[in-house]
């Protein structure tokens, strides 16, 4: 996946590190993450065990970055203790939204930040038939550009 520096710094500065299971979304042109919004889950969801994400602001943002020509790119969320990994809970998301997307719209990546050392590990996700097919696909940063 690639980000530019200023989203990869973004998401490490403001991600909390003392609540695990927050997020948001990232959007990009040309193949380049360049867009990021967090979202910190839905406002009654105080359990913390898995990251919902606000769909009603995160949609919102949605059809202003179309406006902007932004594209969807993924979501982002936090794991505590060091879990690098999808969990079976984060795939079956991934799925739903996949089958939801239009048919020009065929992978997105899904990072997972790993609290308390803020490192990013990437998942670039796609539907083969009916099958989720996951990997790992590591950050690559690249400098700034304007469009």
């Amino acid at each position: 996946m690639k980000m530019v520096k200023s989203v990869y710094k973004k998401i490490l500065e403001n991600v909390p590190t003392h609540m695990p299971e927050t997020g948001g979304m990232l959007g990009g042109q040309d193949g380049t993450v360049t867009k990021v919004v967090f979202d910190g889950g839905k406002d009654d969801d105080f359990r913390r065990c898995h990251y919902t994400p606000n769909v009603t602001m995160l949609n919102s943002c949605l059809v202003e970055w179309s406006e902007s020509g932004i594209e969807f790119y993924g979501l982002f969320h936090t794991h505590f203790y060091g879990v690098s990994s999808l969990s079976k809970g984060d795939e079956i998301y991934i799925k739903k939204i996949l089958e939801a997307m239009p048919q020009s719209k065929k992978e997105l990546f899904f990072p997972i930040i790993v609290l308390p050392d803020k490192k990013i590990i990437s998942y670039r996700c796609c539907l083969d038939g009916s099958n989720l097919v996951v990997a790992e696909d590591p950050v690559m940063c690249v400098a700034d550009f304007e469009k």
